[in-house]
């Protein structure tokens, strides 16, 4: 269960106007970068009118009215066929007869809110930290689709209905553009640095880092930052890349080298494993997990994780055994101010405060990894 004494002090407002001290020696430590305010701990590009971002304002939402019937009748057909492959015809036709018309023009037109913000992109673009959110204006509609329910076959009716969900929305184009898998935003960021900061962190460690813009735009506070990846999968080559570098090594390598240097770790969206290694390749180095890496970095120092935690109908990302880990080391710190990838997204941004408990020695372990077997 979320600690909530771990949370954030009082004066982490996302979108403060409180003024940056400018920097000093190498010990002086820049407060978060301020929404919508320039601050000197921020690279500034000069730009020119025609440059310049377009307001915030500036978001478009499809109309429902420029939706017909067809237009609804060939969407619920495309969705119909894309789950076949998973159920039977005659389930799916029981299912989809729930959904009226009008619920289908309304989830078509929830889909079309994702990635409205230009001003969001335009800033993205110039490798600027984004202070608003990829997309405006969705939250009460997202609510209404929640809401949204079948008493006798619910899951098959949140399946059908995130199925429609997500076909309406599209590609995204934070992955497209950017080959990003988060949502950078000053909105979050700026209480995940304050929080950063009352624990005494000035320097970190990210693993499975991607091009590195969570690292990049964690500088942009004043963290020193080392970041990896190995390349392996989930690359975007013909994506923006920002002025970084990222080290092509293995996360555990990684850990192992700076993590006597760094305060903190950042590891978002480790991959959800197929199967449960047995014990002794968690050690191994054929076999570099996400509990491994986390074995390595240890339980006093916290960890900035994004990603999606296991419910009950969700498989969430990275082992079980990784989630079980945090929970049982740190309290979590859920930053609430995080906007999800996507429209109906479950991805959470949580910095994991060490709680004080001693790590188990690997001789007892086997009862934890088989209880992460179980929920596998």
């Amino acid at each position: 269960m979320d600690n909530l004494l771990a949370n954030m002090p009082s004066r982490a407002i996302a979108g403060s106007r409180k003024p940056s001290p400018s920097h000093g020696d190498d010990n002086s430590f820049p407060k978060p970068v301020a929404a919508k305010s320039t601050v000197a701990i921020q690279e500034s590009v000069p730009l020119t009118a025609a440059a310049m971002p377009k307001q915030t304002s500036d978001f478009r939402i499809t109309k429902v009215d420029n939706i017909t019937k067809s237009d609804c009748t060939i969407f619920k057909n495309r969705c119909f066929k894309n789950l076949l492959s998973v159920f039977d015809q005659k389930t799916l036709l029981g299912i989809i007869g729930e959904f009226s018309d009008d619920d289908i023009r309304f989830i078509m037109t929830l889909g079309r809110y994702q990635d409205n913000n230009e001003h969001y992109f335009n800033q993205l673009k110039r490798f600027d930290l984004p202070d608003e959110h990829h997309t405006r204006g969705h939250e009460e509609e997202l609510k209404k689709l929640n809401a949204m329910h079948h008493a006798k076959s619910p899951k098959l009716y949140a399946l059908f209905r995130d199925t429609l969900l997500a076909e309406a929305r599209g590609s995204s184009r934070l992955e497209d553009e950017f080959g990003m898998y988060f949502t950078p935003s000053s909105v979050w960021l700026n209480p995940v640095a304050e929080k950063l900061r009352s624990l005494n962190c000035k320097s970190g460690i990210e693993v499975m880092g991607g091009k590195g813009y969570l690292s990049y735009f964690l500088k942009k506070y004043g963290f020193r930052m080392v970041v990896s990846d190995n390349h392996s999968n989930y690359q975007h080559p013909a994506a923006a890349s920002p002025p970084i570098a990222v080290r092509n090594e293995n996360s555990l390598d990684t850990v192992v080298k700076y993590q006597h240097r760094s305060d903190f770790l950042v590891i978002s969206w480790p991959p959800l494993p197929t199967y449960l290694p047995a014990l002794e390749e968690y050690f191994s180095q054929e076999h570099l997990d996400d509990y491994q890496i986390l074995r390595a970095w240890g339980t006093t120092k916290p960890v900035l994780f994004i990603g999606e935690r296991p419910t009950h109908t969700n498989n969430a990302t990275g082992s079980a055994i990784f989630h079980q880990h945090l929970q049982m080391y740190f309290n979590a710190c859920k930053i609430p101010e995080y906007q999800g990838r996507y429209i109906g997204a479950l991805d959470e941004a949580i910095i994991f405060v060490p709680n004080g408990e001693k790590m188990t020695t690997l001789e007892n372990i086997q009862p934890m990894m088989e209880e992460a077997c179980k929920q596998q």
